[in-house]
């Protein structure tokens, strides 16, 4: 288990060197190209560059989908895996502080992802902020 732990570090190491270097935030949405609007698909805050984004990506879901369970799985490591070909990951906005993210994720997923919210083409499962 240690040696997947120490791979999982020194992987995201490396996307993560694909930082923004000024600290700023920014929004994202992964989605297909079916998705209609942004209340399907993912909606995410990160100060990752969109290739670091992928690169993390294309890191976490073959780890969370692992047997050996090395990172928990969420729903969108599910989503991402079956449409790997097609996500696409569009910056919604940049530059932002933490809270002028967090704020603006809030606006864009204000609800859990379940009950009578519960959305097949929501990829979130928390709501945002």
């Amino acid at each position: 288990m240690a040696s997947n732990i120490l791979n999982l570090t020194t992987c995201m190491t490396t996307a993560y060197n694909h930082t923004n270097k000024d600290g700023k935030y920014r929004i994202y949405w992964a989605h297909v190209p079916q998705h209609r609007g942004k209340h399907q698909g993912y909606i995410g805050v990160t100060k990752l560059t969109e290739i670091g984004l992928g690169m993390r990506y294309g890191i976490e879901i073959p780890e969370a989908l692992d047997p050996n369970k090395v990172r928990s799985k969420r729903r969108v490591h599910d989503f991402m895996n079956k449409y790997y070909d097609s996500v696409i990951i569009e910056t919604i906005a940049e530059g932002l502080t933490k809270k002028e993210a967090l704020k603006l994720e809030r606006e864009l997923r204000p609800y859990d992802n379940k009950g009578k919210h519960f959305s097949k083409y929501n990829w979130n499962e928390r709501k945002g902020g």
